[in-house]
């Protein structure tokens, strides 16, 4: 009995990571953490005014400041790609399923 309560407890803990993951992903979580470290300083704000003022050509790329920090992994990245796998399947289940129901009762 124990047993089973504990392979209950790690699916449990399997099927929570995967809805976190997704949600995260689906949220564009992610794409916005990576554009809020892309910052404007106030000095890069102040070099910028400045080049306008003596008519330079200004760019954006030299004044922001990348601080973008990379912690993916190869475990994270397929841990992803798994997720939006099982996504696309249970999705195909479902609407097969639904379909299923549908034609039987309109029979």
């Amino acid at each position: 009995m124990k047993k089973e309560s504990i392979f209950k407890f790690i699916l449990l803990c399997f099927v929570i990571c995967f809805l976190v993951i997704l949600f995260a992903g689906k949220t564009g979580y992610y794409e916005k953490k990576l554009r809020d470290n892309s910052i404007l300083t106030e000095e890069q704000i102040k070099k910028f005014e400045e080049d306008l003022k003596k008519g330079k050509n200004v760019d954006i790329s030299n004044y922001v400041i990348n601080e973008n920090k990379d912690y993916t992994t190869k475990l994270t990245s397929d841990v992803y790609s798994v997720s939006l796998k099982l996504e696309k399947t249970i999705d195909k289940i479902v609407k097969f399923i639904f379909n299923e129901v549908g034609k039987n009762i309109n029979d």
